[in-house]
Formats: C-alpha cells, sequence, structure tokens
C-alpha cells in the first residue's frame, strides 16, 4: 500500500488562520489595557486612602480641635515607602465647619504621574470614596514660550521692563530685564524666576529665594584657579540640594541636561585683579554677551542640569557693576553666581562675582558666605498654567 503524502496548509489556509488570530489580537488587546489600567487606578487609590489614614494619624489633634481648620502638602507624609508628590489635605472640624472629615485634592504620585486623585465632589463635599482619573490631554495647555512670546512675538519690547531679544552666535535668546512681575514659575514645590528662553527654545529659570542661606564659594582662595565654578565647593552643595529638591522628587525629567551653563573668565572690576591666561576687560569696559567660550586657563562651558547665574545675565536683566538697581533678580538678600571676577593681586585672593541685598553687583572673596539660588533649564515643550504674577504664577504641567 502506498503511502499518502502528507498535504499542508494552503495559502489560503494559512491566510484564513492569520486574520482569525489577527481579529482574537483585536478583540483582546482592548481588554489586556483596560485591564492593567484598572489594575493602576486600584493601586494608587489604595494610596490615596493611605492619604487620608496618614493625615488622620499625624495631625490627630487638628481632629479634635474644634476652632480650627487645619491644612497641608501632601509632600509632607509617607505612604506605602513613597511620598506624594503634589497635592493637598484639609481637616474640616471647626464648629463652624458644614461638614466633618478630611480632603484631599490634586494627590499624584511620581509613579504613576498620568493620574490625579481627590475625595471631593464637584460642588466641594467630602466624598467618602477617593476617585483617580488620567488627567486630561494637556495639547491644549499653553507652551510656556509661545505664552511668554506671544502671538508673533507681540510681547517682545525694546524699552522699559519686560521681554528683549538678543541674537547670539546661536540662534535668539529672549531675556527679562527690570522690574518685571511676569515672570514667576512654580515648579518643584518651589517659586522661581524666569531670566530667559535660551537659543534652543529651552527655558532658564532661577530660584525667587535663596535655597541656601550661606555658603563659601571656596574654602582655598590663594590661587587664581579657585574662582572658578568646577573648582569650587559650591558646585558641589549646588548639585546635593538638586539631588534632594528635584531628582529625589520626581521632578528631574521637566530640567534638561546640556551646554546651559558657563564659568569663562570675562571681566574684573580694575586693572588690580588678573586671571591666569585668561584675557579679560575691566568693568568699565565691558560688554556683556550670552556668548561662552573657552577662556586662556581652558575654563568655559560647564554642561549639567543645575548651576549659577552668570554675571552677563544679571547685567542683561538690568543689574550695574558698583551700583544698586532695582530689578526682578534683587531679592533683599546677597548670592553668588558662577562667573569668575579674577585674582585680586593686592592680597592674593581668589573673587567670584555676586549680588548683595541692594541689588547691586560686586565682587567677593571665595571664602566669603553668600547665599545660593540655583539655576535649571526646563524642556522648550513645557505646558503651563496661570499668568505668571506673584499671585498667579506660571504651574509647570507634570
Amino acid at each position: 500500500m502506498k503511502n499518502k503524502k502528507k498535504k499542508g496548509f494552503t495559502l489560503i489556509e494559512l491566510l484564513a488562520v492569520i486574520v482569525v488570530l489577527s481579529i482574537i489580537a483585536l478583540i483582546t488587546t482592548p481588554i489586556i489595557f483596560n485591564v492593567i489600567e484598572n489594575a493602576k487606578i486600584k493601586s494608587i487609590e489604595k494610596s490615596c486612602y493611605g492619604v487620608i489614614d496618614a493625615v488622620r494619624t499625624k495631625y490627630a489633634e487638628g481632629l479634635l480641635n474644634l476652632n480650627k481648620i487645619t491644612t497641608g502638602d501632601v509632600n509632607e507624609l509617607t505612604v506605602a515607602g513613597e511620598k506624594p508628590i503634589a497635592g493637598t489635605w484639609t481637616i474640616y472640624n471647626s464648629k463652624d465647619s458644614v461638614e466633618k472629615g478630611i480632603k484631599i485634592e490634586g494627590v499624584k504620585f511620581a509613579s504613576m504621574k498620568d493620574y490625579v486623585c481627590t475625595n471631593v465632589n464637584s460642588d466641594g463635599t467630602i466624598n467618602s470614596n477617593v476617585t483617580c482619573t488620567k488627567e486630561n490631554d494637556v495639547s491644549s495647555e499653553p507652551i510656556l514660550k509661545e505664552k511668554l512670546l506671544g502671538t508673533n512675538d507681540s510681547n517682545v519690547v525694546t524699552s522699559g521692563d519686560g521681554l528683549y531679544s538678543k541674537t547670539t552666535s546661536t540662534g535668539t535668546t529672549y531675556y527679562f530685564k527690570g522690574a518685571v512681575e511676569n515672570n514667576y514659575v512654580k515648579f518643584a514645590d518651589k517659586v522661581w524666576r524666569i531670566v530667559r528662553i535660551n537659543e534652543d527654545g529651552t527655558m532658564r529659570l532661577i530660584t525667587q529665594d535663596n535655597v541656601i542661606s550661606s555658603q563659601k564659594f571656596n574654602s582655598a582662595y590663594n590661587t587664581y584657579d579657585k574662582m572658578y565654578y568646577t573648582n569650587s565647593e559650591i558646585k558641589t552643595a549646588v548639585e546635593n540640594w538638586y539631588k534632594t529638591n528635584i531628582s529625589d522628587k520626581g521632578f528631574d525629567e521637566k530640567v534638561v541636561n546640556g551646554n546651559y551653563f558657563c564659568e569663562q573668565a570675562k571681566v574684573v572690576y580694575n586693572t588690580n585683579y588678573t586671571a591666569g591666561s585668561a584675557t579679560v576687560a575691566t568693568k568699565d569696559n565691558y560688554t556683556p554677551s550670552f556668548d561662552c567660550t573657552t577662556d586662556g586657563n581652558g575654563k568655559g562651558v560647564v554642561s549639567g542640569k543645575v548651576g549659577l547665574i552668570t554675571i552677563d545675565e544679571v547685567l542683561f536683566a538690568g543689574g550695574v557693576i558698583g551700583s544698586s538697581s532695582n530689578f526682578y533678580l534683587k531679592n533683599g538678600s546677597a548670592y553668588c553666581m558662577m562667573s569668575p571676577a579674577g585674582f585680586y593681586t593686592y592680597n592674593d585672593y581668589a573673587r567670584a562675582w555676586g549680588v548683595v541685598s541692594a541689588g547691586r553687583i560686586g565682587d567677593f572673596h571665595v571664602a566669603s558666605n553668600y547665599g545660593v539660588r540655583p539655576v535649571i533649564n526646563l524642556s522648550a515643550d513645557t505646558l503651563v498654567t496661570g499668568s505668571g504674577t506673584s499671585s498667579d504664577p506660571y504651574v509647570v504641567k507634570s
């Protein structure tokens, strides 16, 4: 008896199998995604119930006080080993309260930043259940750069206080000058001021307040190289602050990394100052520039996510060397820049530039204690709400 040859699948049969498998995939994929999505929501809702329990435990005295409404930020709490990155809690238990209980609003965790949770109804009353939803599509939210510039750069000015433009070797930058009141930003639980829109569209920010009140630029000071930021102790202090307050709290992804900082030696106070092999101008003969090149000591561009402001940026903002000015970078406290100010030959002290409390630019002994205002750069596609005033700052969307 002859063996029959096994018959394989025909092309039509194979195509039919592929079609059937594709249909099954189309049906099951959304189901799988929905299961994952629902699991995410249940997980974050559980965390938010933990927030309520943490408030109840930590602030029990507020629940017993019949004459007080207690409120605070949820980032003060730790829930299941993770601190929320945004949101507020309020204990309503005063004798005048219409209802009693704990409200949580706008609660977010770094591990699930797309979701926001609350137990507040649309009419403001407390719901016994927590609701977590994926944030709405923010594509309609304005990009910070576009909001600052206005239609066809209509917000750019040529005189008075406001936003100016300047052509540099790498493009056009837009910088704030004078006593402006519309460049406030709320980001990473801190208030910042916008310094400028960089040539690549990223946004350069400086903290409104000194986040470190007293810090030496360098303890060593008897050689000219101690005037440079990359040789300094203050660089370590700034980077440690960034790690604690930005990276560790989940805000790091909005901050860009790159060649955004400059320590080039450009200007000294007078001819009693030297700068190693760098060619520098004295203050009376100096024209500020946003460009940064390598000086004669091999110092120039500094790459990273955080640094300090430069003397050029302070001069463009309205600061004056040796004279007080009323401009937005004056915050009532002394702080240092990352720009070297030379080596004072009379006493062999390395110097750096800074701003004193009256708003005057001056050079200081690097071993002196000054305040610190870190500088960062946000991505060019940063979305915001708000109007930029101190009472309604631009709030960076996560």
